[in-house]
């Protein structure tokens, strides 16, 4: 007849193998930790934040990062150009591996973005999180120098047409100046002394004419003045830019927070903060984990022995 299976008798076939199951805890326990710390790598995560100011429409902003995020993110230019640069591996980091272990998110509101960096590799993951930084910076510098480039152009094609308005205005005005006579006859002019005669006096229409060229041509020196006012200020807004980019975002390599004025707008970008993804408490939980595995069927292996062992010696 069959023994029934009831938790005494578990506790007891337990107990009678107490020195087995310890040893297999010991075990299971020493070769979980060691598994554990060999195989389960520390993550890093490296964050690094970007702020524009003064903070514009949220739409425009959010255009902007679109634009810019796509061009950072470009397997075929940027990404490529981040491996060369940091001489990645190739076969641990390809662009695709790159697109995984990067994530750049923007706060249209605040104007702010944030570029994360997860890998194995504590220096690789900051220096590739840097690297994405200033690529952004760089791409966000040249859609701001676009867009002011074509202000810019506007503005100068306005003025230069305006210029040459008031050059045509000019030239037609000293035509009908040169057609125009100094002086007037006129018939019946007393003298001084009493008599009657002939005379002249200036002409009111040359004396307009005049008038209106050297309106005319304060006009025209205005708007030269002021072309010549855009044009310095523009090249020394890129001569200024160019000069950043070579001075000012290297020092993020020295963990700096770096600011960068383009005119009416700023790029403030901050040091580095690294985090550590895998801590020690999630280790101890994936080692408890093991070994809860371990005890367990542990613990069926020896009822099932000891369940085997009463049915044969019931039988004989």
């Amino acid at each position: 007849m069959k023994s029934e299976l009831s938790l005494k008798k578990v506790l007891k076939y337990v107990h009678q193998n107490k020195k087995l199951l310890l040893i297999i805890m010991l075990v299971s326990i020493i070769t979980s930790t060691a598994l554990n710390l060999l195989l389960v790598k520390t993550n890093y995560n490296m964050n690094l934040s970007i702020q524009l100011t003064p903070v514009t429409e949220a739409n425009q902003f959010q255009t902007r990062f679109n634009l810019v995020n796509r061009k950072v993110l470009n397997k075929n230019k940027s990404l490529n150009k981040i491996i060369k640069d940091l001489e990645l591996d190739q076969k641990l980091y390809s662009p695709e591996k790159l697109m995984q272990v990067i994530t750049i998110q923007s706060d249209a509101t605040e104007n702010n973005v944030e570029i994360n960096v997860n890998g194995s590799n504590k220096q690789t993951a900051k220096d590739i999180a840097i690297q994405v930084a200033q690529e952004f910076a760089t791409e966000w510098i040249n859609e701001y120098t676009k867009t002011t480039k074509l202000i810019y152009e506007e503005g100068l094609k306005a003025d230069k047409d305006a210029l040459d308005i008031a050059n045509m205005k000019l030239e037609l005005n000293g035509k009908a100046l040169k057609e125009t006579s100094v002086t007037i006859e006129l018939a019946n002019v007393i003298k001084m002394d009493g008599q009657v005669a002939d005379g002249e006096e200036i002409n009111p229409v040359y004396v307009q004419l005049m008038n209106k060229s050297n309106e005319l041509q304060e006009e025209a020196r205005l708007i030269e003045l002021k072309l010549e006012k855009e044009k310095k200020k523009y090249e020394e807004l890129l001569t200024s830019i160019e000069n950043q980019k070579t001075t000012v975002m290297p020092k993020m390599l020295n963990n700096e927070d770096v600011e960068i004025e383009l005119d009416k707008e700023f790029i403030e970008l901050g040091s580095i903060q690294d985090g550590n993804q895998t801590s020690m408490l999630s280790r101890i939980g994936v080692i408890v984990l093991v070994n809860i595995a371990c005890l367990m069927f542990a613990l069926l292996i020896i009822i099932f022995k000891e369940y085997l062992k009463n049915e044969n010696e019931q039988k004989w």
